[in-house]
């Protein structure tokens, strides 16, 4: 489309998300120039799937600050409700491991397969590993958007490997209200 086109009614789907679009409907004057993806959901969350496709394009901005200790978490609101997995969420956890939880307490620095049965679950993992924020390194949060398809955004930037303090990892984690849909951009994989 070319930036002065008109805007087009999204058809095939029940929601949508990409730059430019609004509800329904993509505006290309929204949107900008340069090429843009649109993605239709139903909104449902009963599975995930997974796409590497794309480039490092955080969200910018910066928000509230989360303090954490080696191996440890917080409880925080996610701003709207979030469905995850077919369960709806109000607050999440960041953990300083290098994962964001929904439920539970465990902190455990052990990268496993997901999913799976044992502790921890229920979570995103974006870098699990035993990280220390309290060697440096920021983790901040902050909601992006206007509802019905706000952004809770996450950002863990150059937190230190407990083991070599030398390695950081810089990734950020958004969770799309209405869609549900979860971007993970990091640095380090």
């Amino acid at each position: 489309y070319c930036l002065d086109d008109a805007a087009v009614v999204l058809s095939g789907g029940t929601n949508y998300y990409g730059s430019g679009v609004s509800g329904g409907i993509f505006t290309p004057a929204t949107a900008g120039a340069g090429t843009h993806q649109i993605i239709s959901t139903t909104g449902s969350t009963a599975a995930y799937s997974v796409s590497t496709v794309g480039t490092f394009s955080p969200i910018a901005g910066s928000g509230t600050a989360i303090v954490l200790g080696d191996d440890a978490y917080d409880i925080l609101s996610i701003g709207f409700t979030f469905s995850f997995f077919g369960n709806s969420y109000t607050f999440f956890r960041p953990v300083s491991n290098g994962y964001i939880r929904f439920s539970g307490t465990n902190t455990d620095p052990s990268p496993q397969f997901i999913p799976n049965g044992a502790n921890p679950d229920n979570l995103v993992a974006f870098a699990w590993d035993d990280l220390d924020p309290t060697a440096g390194g920021t983790i901040e949060y902050f909601v992006t958007g206007t509802a019905p398809l706000r952004k809770l955004i996450v950002n863990y930037t150059n937190i230190p490997f407990k083991i070599d303090n030398t390695k950081l990892v810089t990734s950020q984690i958004q969770f799309h209200e209405t869609t549900n849909i979860i971007e993970i951009h990091s640095t380090r994989v």
